[in-house]
């Protein structure tokens, strides 16, 4: 079920976001020294971006921000051999934190 952002608002008054994405990857041993920063997981290892979202979901976080900070088409051309033909799937793998399951889906 979607939930409307400004109907939630509305119900409680106020919203928790989840936190940082990089800080959270770095703590698992994750190196993001990298030009594509957090984005470079989401090619190497994107188990781990659901990882952190569902983290923060059980923390008690009502919203998930994308890990596509650096996740661009030309960011992905430039830093990855491969880049051209995943530019798009990498980009949609972004947004999967949506289908981990919690009480509320914002839009």
């Amino acid at each position: 079920m979607r939930v409307q952002l400004k109907d939630l608002l509305q119900k409680r008054g106020k919203l928790i976001v989840d936190g940082a994405m990089a800080t959270e990857l770095e703590k698992m041993g994750l190196d993001l020294n990298d030009s594509l920063w957090s984005a470079k997981v989401l090619a190497e290892d994107p188990e781990k971006i659901i990882a952190v979202h569902e983290s923060y979901f059980v923390a008690g976080a009502d919203i998930g921000i994308s890990a596509s900070y650096q996740a661009t088409i030309a960011g992905f051309w430039t830093a990855l051999s491969d880049g051209s033909c995943r530019c798009g799937p990498l980009r949609r793998l972004s947004g999967r934190w949506q289908r981990i399951p919690r009480p509320l889906q914002c839009v």
